[in-house]
């Protein structure tokens, strides 16, 4: 149990100071030993995908880092955070009032729509 401390806690200091953005880890049992690898376990019967999420430099507040982390949208969201959390849109329709739609494509044919004012979020819909 201490070894697997150890290990999680070095994984979790080098994800800090790593550049590789969005890498798969996986968690596996080998021997008797927790093994944490890039590639997939071979030949165990259990796995686990742990996603590292690229280190977020002070560009952005803690509620932005949570949102970013969990690909989410919020009001308030600035537009830096906004493409972190869900890239690029996939169009965008400006008005005449100096605000934006965001639209990107979602699984199933939905449609997320996002209201951008004064580079923030200032509605969103799913």
């Amino acid at each position: 149990m201490k070894q697997q401390l150890i290990v999680f806690g070095l994984l979790a200091i080098s994800v800090l100071f790593s550049q590789v953005s969005h890498a798969k880890v996986y968690q596996c049992e080998v021997d008797g030993k927790m093994v944490f690898q890039d590639h997939l376990c071979e030949a165990v019967e259990s796995q686990t995908e742990i996603a590292i999420i690229e280190n977020i430099k002070s560009d952005f507040n803690d509620e932005e880092r949570k949102l970013i982390n969990s690909n989410d949208v919020a009001i308030g969201m600035s537009e830096k955070a906004l493409v972190k959390s869900r890239g690029e849109p996939d169009a965008v329709h400006r008005s005449g009032r100096g605000g934006e739609q965001w639209l990107y494509q979602g699984e199933e044919g939905r449609m997320l729509q996002v209201i951008m004012k004064d580079g923030k979020v200032y509605d969103w819909r799913d």
